[in-house]
């Protein structure tokens, strides 16, 4: 294992979507330029109460531990950020179509359950599909799996309409008005 492999597990282990590890990528980048290039050295609690980060981003930052930014120098932090961003384009991922656009603490709870149910080091890729209502769809590697309402019902749509249309002939007249 090199040491871009040792500097990249942490931020698989405590992000989940593509769209987390390039923010947080750049946040990495933001605190070790404010480190190295402001004239005062900012500790961690001060970039992230100046940036508002989130509770989620400030807990990943602090997650990292002091070896983890010590082992960046004014000299080599962009091209071990660069050689990292290139690895993190490696990492297998799931694109999950759901109607809506999950909040930071929803990615956080599905990401987990992804982690710990099918694959450590793989990361969901959130996408909107207005219609997945009532669940959703993955792909991945060639492969989609739609697991919405929306396509149970299409599947069966010609048995649902002749339902329909039966319990309508037997219905009351009353109950047609």
């Amino acid at each position: 294992m090199d040491d871009i492999s040792l500097l990249l597990k942490p931020i698989l282990q405590n992000s989940f979507s593509k769209t987390d590890i390039l923010r947080r990528l750049h946040l990495i980048r933001e605190f070790l330029e404010a480190s190295f290039f402001s004239g005062s050295r900012e500790s961690l609690d001060s970039f992230c109460r100046r940036k508002n980060l989130s509770p989620l981003d400030s807990q990943f930052l602090f997650s990292l531990g002091k070896n983890f930014f010590q082992s960046f120098s004014s000299k080599n932090m962009y091209k071990i950020l660069d050689r990292i961003d290139k690895e993190v384009k490696n990492v297998p991922a799931v694109i999950m179509y759901l109607p809506y656009i999950p909040d930071e603490n929803e990615i956080y709870k599905l990401g987990l359950w992804f982690k710990e149910n099918l694959k450590k080091d793989m990361l969901i890729e959130i996408k909107n599909d207005r219609e997945k209502i009532g669940g959703c769809a993955l792909s991945k590697e060639g492969y989609y799996n739609d697991y919405s309402l929306h396509h149970f019902i299409s599947k069966r749509k010609s048995e649902i309409l002749s339902l329909l249309d039966e319990y309508d002939k037997n219905r009351p007249a009353q109950a047609k008005q």
